[in-house]
């Protein structure tokens, strides 16, 4: 998606993590970059999962609990 974006060693982490995340989570929160790549490839929409970018999105979600 972004080829003249230089990759980052921590990129395999966060992608590790993500790909667990996304099929058994309801929220994940992740960085801006990740969110807008999982909403192109709409890998959000496999599952209900709410991908958020700031602690301040995550606070109404657990509101209700």
């Amino acid at each position: 998606m972004q080829r003249n974006r230089r990759v980052d060693p921590n990129d395999l982490n966060d992608i590790m993590s993500l790909s667990v995340a996304l099929p058994y989570c309801d929220v994940v929160l992740t960085e801006t970059m990740w969110r807008a790549a999982i909403i192109y490839a709409k890998l959000d929409k496999l599952r209900p999962t709410r991908v958020l970018t700031t602690a301040g999105e995550l606070a109404p979600v657990l509101a209700p609990l």
